[in-house]
């Protein structure tokens, strides 16, 4: 391993049953550019195939390293993954996704770049840029955090091809909440985003997704992890960003009928059960105060529109029933 002072960037990949995909980035990643300077922690997460194996047998360079713990989740991994990293800066890669063969020099670029220091840099944004780098200012601080402008996909909401300031994490002490199974990196990447004095953004694409995620899959952990993302939420964000508050709590309801209620039979509950209970949590988790905001539908597809106006004026075992319509199931 290098000497602390030269590491300028920690890699930190959580790895879990990955025996299929994770060599694929770990030689992409040590092929690239100015590797000598940064730091590859590989966090396995209580794997039960050949991904440690697999690791173990392959030619990295000595400044890969790989720690074995007990399945607790991606979460803790990557907060482990933390209070190892000697990088001036951190980032986050998926065991199962890809990089473009430039993201560590992009990095270094533009750590080198005088004009540029920044607690965030943000690469893969939706926008034409005059120059490579662009400091945002206050009023940018939403559509980074909602992942939207001018109702247009903007930049990705979780911490996926994001450069965090060491120092910012650590000093506003930012963890990923164990909790979470869904939007874990959202929160992380809100607060540091909440926190950092600067945010650069560029339109460089460098990140890559190889499978679709949790998010997409039906669960009956869903509503806890909709409920405790709210609440992580709520926390972090300040009166003056109230508008990403409406934003996600529409969505959240919305991802909550979809997502669990509709499948209520899966969810061992009855119709009735189902419409009774989701009414409590609307009421009782203050989404209706939320949802009865209509100045944002456009940012909302037709689908989530139409759901947003039935559960404003109560109709939960209606809402259940155009959702299983529009998904073709009775």
């Amino acid at each position: 391993m290098n000497n602390n002072a030269d590491i300028l960037l920690s890699i930190i990949i959580p790895t879990y049953n990955n025996e299929n995909l994770l060599t694929k980035l770990l030689s992409a990643l040590a092929k690239q550019e100015y590797i000598e300077k940064t730091q590859v922690i590989i966090v396995d997460d209580g794997s039960v195939d050949n991904t440690v194996k697999i690791i173990n047998k392959e030619k990295l360079p000595s400044n890969f390293s790989l720690f074995s713990k007990k399945h607790t989740g991606v979460s803790s991994s990557r907060n482990y993954g933390i209070t190892l990293a000697k990088g001036k800066y951190i980032t986050f890669i998926d065991a199962d996704d890809m990089v473009a063969n430039d993201y560590i020099p992009s990095f270094i670029e533009f750590y080198f770049s005088s004009k540029n220091v920044s607690d965030v840099m943000i690469f893969d944004v939706n926008e034409d840029l005059n120059e490579k780098y662009r400091k945002i200012n206050q009023k940018e601080i939403c559509n980074l955090i909602e992942g939207t402008k001018n109702n247009k996909s903007y930049a990705s909401v979780g911490i996926h091809s994001k450069f965090y300031s060491k120092d910012l994490i650590t000093k506003n002490q930012i963890k990923f909440d164990p909790k979470l199974r869904v939007g874990e990196d959202l929160i992380f990447n809100a607060s540091c985003i909440l926190h950092a004095k600067c945010v650069t953004i560029s339109n460089k694409k460098l990140y890559f997704y190889q499978e679709k995620h949790s998010v997409d899959k039906v669960s009956a952990e869903n509503k806890l992890n909709e409920l405790t993302f709210q609440q992580d939420l709520k926390k972090i964000i300040p009166n003056e960003y109230k508008k990403i508050l409406i934003h996600y709590r529409i969505t959240g309801i919305c991802f909550l009928v979809e997502r669990y209620y509709s499948r209520y039979k899966d969810m061992g509950l009855t119709f009735y059960k189902a419409t009774v209970e989701l009414r409590k949590i609307i009421k009782s988790y203050d989404y209706i105060n939320y949802i009865k905001d209509s100045r944002y539908d456009n940012m909302l597809c037709k689908k989530n529109r139409i759901l947003r106006k039935l559960l404003s004026h109560g109709l939960t075992g209606t809402s259940i029933i155009f959702i299983n319509l529009v998904n073709g199931r009775r």
